[in-house]
């Protein structure tokens, strides 16, 4: 039993790595190339058009979330679009 351990401990800390890299540079900065972009930005919001952004730190591009506030004028909260939100309105889904 004891030899299986290393051997499972190196194949779930490479898949692990292997999928952290695909997030990083799928969801990476377009502007700069950063991968950290993936994983720490800031987010912005355009209170006349209702659009939220997502900004990166090394740069400051942004990226349209879509539409973040509903028909009623209440925070959708999540990543929107212009179809609508996640379904939960201001209340966290309650």
């Amino acid at each position: 039993m004891m030899d299986f351990l290393p051997f499972f401990l190196l194949v779930v800390c490479s898949l692990f790595a292997v999928s952290f890299a695909v997030v990083g540079y799928f969801e990476r900065c377009k502007a700069c190339n950063s991968w950290k972009f993936a994983f720490d930005h800031d987010f912005e919001a355009d209170a006349e058009n209702q659009i939220g952004y997502k900004v990166c730190k090394a740069c400051g591009a942004k990226v349209s979330l879509g539409k973040v506030v509903d028909s009623s004028g209440a925070f959708i909260g999540g990543y929107g679009d212009a179809g609508g939100g996640d379904g939960g309105g201001g209340d966290g889904g309650c």
